[in-house]
């Protein structure tokens, strides 16, 4: 912006400052109309864009962390396969041993008892120390034989009863029926599996185990009558935990097929989860929004290959609006911002902009109080200085019709004075007419009896009826003394001839519209003077009355029809013509005087052919006298 524009902002800054704080904006300005307008439409695009933008932005944080958690759990999968592949592999390994196969096929005596507990004491104590997550291995046998091996003892005790854990919890025969698939359990306590051995309650009594567990079939069984059984620590998933924990905190945790909970992250445990094996529908991932009874969540699962665990995460939303509020602060100041520039610029424009509009104001009030041909000077070359151009020539024209209207009516009283002074009683003119009838009947002259009448009764309605339109029956007996007249000047050689149904007698025509029609055929279509005949009908024709005047004169050229049809199509009446037309100003007026009162739609149409009469057709629209 240049140096001599500043001075100019700063004071339209100040103006709107000055309005906004001393309440002097006027609601019925234009200016203030305009600006109020622009600031509501930019407040609320601006506002609008800023909504969807902070929405989409949110949307997009929230997919990410979905997306970003998926992937997490991905890579979960994979360690988490490996560890029951793992188990799988060890199991199978340890039944195919026929030392742990043998110690539960017959009885044995109390060497062979040793023997044999020593030897897989030492076959388990090598798989434990493989393996660090494995806690611990046990076999247990249909008649309640039960061998145990940890780190730390051998257990070793027999449970006639089947009282123990493993027989009370229905671990022994789901195994037996899941044969020969290996079965996982979570949920059990270290305490579980030890009680039976009456030893003393440990530190580790109450720490978690997950139980991956398989029948064992000797060669002497047709089916499997003993279990061995893999403890792994729970706590061993935890750095998988860890891993998955991401950017967007929240509760993870590994779901078994039972939908209890296997392990959990250790920053929110819970025991009861949000998620159900419903909700995943069958789908081996997917996310879904829900409720609990703090706040609401964003729930992410994911099933772990083709097994029956499957990973959650829980994310509240507060994560997703913690991370987007300094956006929802960047967006409110750009918005504020945003909205002062746009407010401060656009009241400066309206300023400019309306500055010839308050001109153009002041210039009609000049107009109000009387000061006519006042005019706007300085107006700029664009639409509002267009319509101060025109408000000057408006102004000069109004001055000078004014002079005009002066001149007018200074006329109009001269004509007054003129009418009034050569005006005639329409009374006395009738009385006149009828007493020269009553004179030609005494003196025994019936054509000038017949002409007067004729001619009074023509001039009746003249002076009666004020009224523009007159029944189509009524002025077929105007025509009726007008032929009377007309064969009484010029002899008694033209009939006519009328074929009009009597339906449309009471068919509304503007009064005396076809008298010179009739003229015409006398003027101009007769081949001989004054003799002839002249056809007029009358009919319905779509929806339009149509009459018709036809004649059997001389008719005319094409090159003068041509010449007719175009006046009757263009030309007006009062409009300055040669001495060629002359001819067919009837017409016109009759033409003219129908589109007046009907529209363009209507008016006359004129056939001819050079000796063969003419025909002019009439169409008016069909209304009844009511």
């Amino acid at each position: 912006m240049t140096n001599n524009k500043r001075p100019e902002l700063f004071a339209a800054i100040r103006k709107l400052l000055g309005y906004a704080l001393h309440e002097r904006a006027r609601w019925g300005t234009l200016r203030f109309q305009l600006f109020i307008t622009y600031a509501g439409v930019s407040l609320l695009v601006l506002s609008l864009g800023a909504f969807f933008f902070y929405a989409s932005t949110t949307k997009i944080v929230k997919e990410r962390a979905e997306q970003l958690t998926l992937q997490n759990f991905k890579q979960a999968e994979s360690s988490l396969l490996a560890i029951r592949t793992e188990m799988d592999k060890t199991s199978k390994v340890l039944l195919a041993n026929e030392s742990v196969r043998g110690y539960m096929d017959r009885p044995l005596s109390q060497a062979e008892e040793v023997e044999a507990t020593a030897t897989l004491t030492q076959l388990f104590n090598d798989v434990l120390f493989r393996y660090d997550n494995i806690h611990s291995i046990y076999v247990y046998s249909e008649s309640g034989k039960i061998l145990g091996v940890t780190r730390k003892k051998l257990y070793t005790t027999s449970d006639s009863g089947l009282s123990s854990w493993a027989y009370t919890s229905g671990l022994y025969e789901h195994v037996l029926d899941t044969f020969p698939s290996m079965d996982w359990q979570s949920n059990v306590k270290v305490q579980d599996q030890e009680a039976v051995f009456r030893y003393p309650e440990t530190a580790e009594w109450n720490d978690s185990l997950i139980l991956a567990s398989r029948a064992i079939v000797s060669s002497y069984q047709e089916r499997p009558l003993s279990i061995l059984t893999l403890s792994i620590k729970e706590s061993s998933l935890s750095p998988f935990f860890a891993e998955l924990a991401g950017i967007t905190k929240g509760w993870i945790y590994l779901l078994d097929g039972n939908g209890n909970i296997i392990r959990g992250n250790e920053q929110d445990e819970r025991d009861t989860p949000v998620f159900t094996l419903e909700h995943a529908n069958g789908n081996k991932y997917g996310s879904y929004t829900t409720r609990n009874d703090h706040e609401k969540l964003r729930v992410v699962y994911y099933r772990v290959g083709t097994t029956d665990w499957t990973l959650v995460k829980e994310i509240p939303y507060r994560e997703f609006s913690k991370d987007s509020n300094t956006l929802k602060k960047i967006v409110i100041v750009m918005l504020l911002a945003s909205l002062l520039v746009a407010w401060v610029l656009a009241y400066y424009w309206i300023m400019r902009l309306t500055v010839p509009l308050s001109k153009l104001t002041k210039a009609m009030k000049q107009m109000e109080v009387g000061n006519v041909g006042f005019e706007v000077a300085g107006m700029a070359h664009n639409e509002i200085g267009r319509l101060g151009m025109q408000f000057n020539k408006m102004s000069r024209s109004i001055h000078e019709l004014i002079e005009t209207n002066k001149q007018t009516e200074e006329m109009k009283r001269e004509a007054e004075v003129r009418a009034l002074a050569s005006q005639i009683n329409p009374h006395f003119l009738y009385n006149t007419l009828n007493m020269v009838k009553w004179m030609a009947a005494v003196q025994h002259a019936p054509n000038i009896e017949e002409t007067v009448t004729a001619l009074g009764n023509m001039l009746r309605p003249i002076y009666r009826e004020t009224s523009v339109f007159t029944t189509l029956g009524d002025e077929l007996g105007y025509i009726k003394h007008y032929m009377t007249i007309m064969n009484h000047r010029y002899g008694e050689g033209t009939l006519i001839h009328v074929d009009i149904e009597e339906g449309l007698m009471q068919a509304q025509v503007p009064r005396f519209i076809l008298q010179p029609l009739l003229e015409n055929c006398f003027v101009h279509g007769m081949t001989q003077k004054y003799a002839g005949t002249i056809k007029l009908s009358g009919r319905v024709e779509g929806g339009l009355l149509v009459l018709e005047v036809k004649d059997e004169g001389k008719g005319m050229s094409e090159e003068k029809l041509v010449e007719l049809r175009y006046r009757l199509a263009k030309e007006k009446i009062g409009g300055e013509r040669g001495p060629s037309r002359a001819h067919g100003m009837g017409l016109l007026y009759v033409n003219q005087r129908i589109q007046l009162h009907a529209g363009e739609a209507f008016g006359l149409d004129v056939f001819s052919e050079e000796g063969k009469g003419m025909t002019i057709r009439m169409r008016l629209p069909l209304e009844y006298k009511v």
